[in-house]
């Protein structure tokens, strides 16, 4: 029985590092979506016309895309 109790704990103890480290790895970059965010700000504030605000648009996506950026409120 304790051979029993000692290989279920081993398995609950790698079974936790492995969803902690999942979780962490899924975590987005917090300050690089902030930076994305600030960056697109900027352009769409700076855009003479349209079509640049929609360009700032296509960056944005690009840049918050790979980052799994939360939605913005």
């Amino acid at each position: 029985m304790n051979h029993r109790s000692n290989r279920r704990f081993r398995l609950i103890l790698a079974l936790t590092a492995f969803g902690f480290a999942a979780a962490a790895s899924a975590t987005p970059d917090e300050e690089r979506c902030r930076q994305c965010r600030i960056v697109w700000e900027h352009c769409v504030l700076t855009a003479e016309s349209p079509s640049q605000a929609q360009a700032c648009e296509l960056r944005y996506a690009d840049c918050v895309s790979p980052l799994d950026c939360p939605a913005d409120p």
